[in-house]
């Protein structure tokens, strides 16, 4: 990464040996808290590197179909932003080892399960479910999988927004600039999203889709999964109107009343096939999920000096101190 950062900066290329580290820590999370190459410090130049390439530092194969996982740096990057010091480990290592509140299970931007999905995890978390669906021979989908993939799917759509933003502030006015900064709390995010949704919606729809054949969990892709999951669940629409179904769910309805879930029965006996378009499902989520992001950070930036890390930052906002 040093080395990266100095070819671009200077135009040499450095063997990563002729840079000096101090290191401190244990193995998969040891911290560097000096970096030097022929006695420069390094981290005014990480710092510098990082306020540029807010979208992470690694560049190199931005295809994520090419490779298990993608390191960007942005996890070190804002543990650098924190504390002052480099965790040297790949992102990945990072995320695991810190909060979960973190980096990983942000509840405000998880896509939740579609309705389908949610119903019929509902139903196999019960005795009476499990006993229904292994009579419509529906108990094998692969519900938790689904969960994962659907949002490694749409995080691989979230570098498509940095294009699209740029181009809405590059044609922005000094009206539409002055509306931003003494508006309300969320203006710049109703900006973005007025002058971006469209744009984002194809793009991320592209991407989303695009990687439903790629992302993996457990040997299935999100496709694969989701074929599987649909075929399952229109056999329990088609069952309930067979004379083996009708029993079944006279079953089920006194199972899940004794369990207080008779909610859950009419859940179940309200299903229809399938109707949910997947990739327009994620899309829309991902986006939902981009713009509370954004909102949040606005808002931070507003209220909180602190969270003006750019000069531009604090010398637009900093109006609103005055």
């Amino acid at each position: 990464m040093f080395a990266s950062i100095l070819e671009e900066k200077y135009g040499i290329n450095v063997d990563r040996e002729d840079i000096k580290f101090n290191v401190l820590g244990v193995n998969h999370f040891t911290w560097v808290d000096e970096a030097r190459y022929k006695g420069e410090d390094l981290f005014p130049l990480l710092a510098e590197a990082i306020e540029k390439h807010p979208q992470g530092l690694n560049n190199a194969d931005s295809n994520w179909a090419n490779k298990s996982w993608r390191n960007n740096y942005l996890v070190l990057a804002d543990l650098f932003k924190r504390y002052g010091i480099v965790a040297a480990a790949g992102d990945r290592h990072l995320a695991e080892f810190c909060p979960g509140s973190w980096y990983l299970n942000d509840e405000k931007v998880r896509i939740a399960m579609p309705d389908e999905l949610q119903t019929m995890l509902e139903l196999a978390n019960t005795d009476a479910g499990k006993t229904f669906l292994s009579a419509v021979g529906a108990d094998a989908f692969v519900g938790k999988t689904l969960d994962t993939l659907i949002n490694r799917a749409a995080e691989q759509a979230a570098p498509e927004a940095a294009g699209i933003f740029a181009d809405a502030i590059t044609s922005m006015t000094v009206q539409d600039g002055e509306a931003i900064l003494f508006g309300a709390d969320n203006a710049a995010t109703q900006y973005l999203h007025d002058k971006t949704y469209s744009g984002l919606q194809t793009s991320f729809g592209k991407v989303v889709t695009g990687t439903f054949d790629q992302v993996s969990v457990s040997g299935h892709t999100l496709n694969e999964a989701w074929s599987g999951f649909t075929t399952y669940y229109n056999k329990v629409a088609d069952f309930k109107s067979t004379t083996g179904g009708t029993i079944a769910m006279a079953a089920l309805k006194i199972g899940l009343s004794k369990a207080g879930k008779s909610d859950l029965y009419d859940k179940i006996n309200g299903i229809q096939h399938v109707n949910t378009n997947l990739g327009e499902y994620v899309t829309g989520r991902a986006l939902d999920g981009l713009f509370t992001k954004v909102a949040d950070k606005e808002l931070e930036i507003r209220t909180d000096v602190a969270a003006r890390t750019s000069s531009l930052l604090q010398k637009v906002f900093g109006r609103l101190d005055d």
